[in-house]
């Protein structure tokens, strides 16, 4: 029984860095939850996100427009996406200001990154009215004017300002977002350091944010991933930006793999067009893999190909091996008592066919793979930190509530319509205005016929 002991405890040692994984995530025990044990900083009373409901918030006329400097770029500008393991990042190099909008400073942008959800009813930080969207941007810029760089500006009081978007589903693609979009595909592994590099005029930093930027709250709050840092003038626009259906999916298939890589490579950074070239040079041992999958389901199968590795046989060795390994150990120390604050096998997603709890740990079927593999995949989706209590902050808006919204039918969005709060699609608002003005017609009609009948 002592030898038993020894060789678990042996085992917990080897495997404890595939339980734990990095310092922070977004689920089980490094998630938000957790993350004040590790960064004090994240239990402060000045936290975001926050959700912002426009009644409880404060007018303020001295938000006026923002301005944003150098929109189209200037030459030798770059904009270079990765995935930095927990979202896409979108790093800026080149003269990116952003300034008014009631900031005291000149703010030059670093950076912009995404959240999102696996459901279109969650994902975004932030929350409108206590809803949120299925996805958020977030552009990061920096105190220009007092610090040289976004390290040194970032643990500074005044160091950050931050311009959060939220988004709405739409029928149509949004192309302002269609490069980067399209570079997802070569960076879904984080661990080959695989950069890509977007021609400098296929996005604008000025078309990634709302038509409307006149409208929008404002407060003191913090980064939204650890350190946490209290140095954040926030922006959050009362308008969405739109993304498609297929183009949120692609967000939803950077998935995040760790367990297999023995070796770091060197970063490297590629232009789009030779990324397709340098991802077929590093997976030349490809081959059809039609009978090699014949012992996989088919939901594996898709897991496979979302994670950029199927027909690599060294890849998908290691790494359905490693799932196996991770199913069977964690069944194991279930029996055992271990690992009791893991997620119960009644809050796993309903999707997956789940016979953990009651299945023999010593019969591993195939859907403990599929589990396995659903976990992994329930990290990288969900990369959002919950709403954080407002305290004694107040939040202030530019804009008055009784003011209706700018006109941005003449901004390319004739096509989009809103959503009522009961739910029902509202009329476009210009056919709105054309229906109330053929009305007015009416009724100084019939009463001018009226008048005539009386005066005869």
């Amino acid at each position: 029984m002592e030898s038993k002991l020894y060789f678990y405890a042996a085992i917990v040692l080897i495997i404890s860095p595939l339980v734990v994984g990095d310092k922070w995530g977004y689920s089980g025990k490094t998630g938000p939850a957790a993350w004040a044990e590790e960064f004090k900083k994240c239990a402060g009373r000045k936290q975001s996100p926050i959700d912002i409901r426009a009644e409880e918030t404060m007018y303020d006329p001295g938000l006026k427009d923002f301005a944003i400097w150098f929109d189209p770029p200037r030459p030798n500008s770059n904009f270079t996406v990765k995935n930095n393991g927990h979202t896409l990042q979108v790093d800026l190099e080149g003269e990116f200001y952003v300034s008014n909008g009631g900031l005291q400073h000149l703010y030059k942008a670093a950076q912009f990154h995404f959240h999102w959800g696996g459901q279109a009813h969650h994902g975004s930080e932030h929350l409108m009215e206590g809803k949120a969207s299925p996805l958020e941007l977030h552009l990061v810029t920096y105190n220009s004017d007092v610090y040289s760089h976004i390290g040194e500006a970032a643990p500074k009081s005044d160091g950050l300002a931050v311009l959060g978007v939220m988004f709405e589903i739409s029928k149509d693609d949004n192309p302002a977002y269609a490069s980067i979009i399209k570079a997802i595909q070569y960076i879904r592994d984080p661990h080959k350091k695989l950069r890509i590099r977007l021609p400098v005029d296929s996005v604008s930093i000025r078309s990634i944010l709302p038509a409307d930027i006149s409208r929008y709250f404002r407060y003191q709050g913090s980064l939204t991933t650890p350190h946490c840092h209290e140095s954040v003038v926030w922006t959050v626009f009362k308008q969405k930006q739109t993304i498609s259906a297929a183009q949120l999916k692609q967000f939803r298939t950077l998935l995040q793999r760790s367990h297999h890589h023995h070796q770091e490579p060197e970063p490297r950074v590629v232009p789009v067009e030779d990324a397709r070239d340098t991802l077929v040079d590093s997976t030349r041992r490809r081959r059809s893999a039609s009978k090699h999958h014949s012992h996989l389901s088919q939901r594996e199968r898709d897991i496979l190909v979302e994670l950029g590795i199927q027909g690599d046989r060294e890849e998908e060795a290691a790494y359905i091996k490693q799932a196996r390994q991770a199913r069977a150990e964690r069944d194991m120390y279930a029996e055992m008592g271990m690992f009791g604050d893991q997620p119960a096998a009644d809050s796993l997603p309903s999707t997956v066919e789940n016979q953990i709890t009651k299945a023999d740990p010593s019969n591993v079927e195939p859907a403990k793979v599929d589990t396995q593999l659903e976990m992994e995949r329930q990290v990288i989706i969900d990369n959002y930190r919950p709403v954080q209590p407002l305290h004694d902050r107040v939040v202030y808006r530019s804009f008055k509530l009784s003011e209706p919204p700018v006109d941005t039918a003449r901004a390319g969005r004739q096509g989009l319509g809103y959503v009522t709060v009961d739910g029902e699609k509202a009329a476009n608002s210009e056919c709105d205005g054309a229906s109330g003005v053929w009305a007015s017609s009416l009724v100084m009609l019939a009463a001018l016929l009226m008048a005539l009948l009386l005066v005869e």
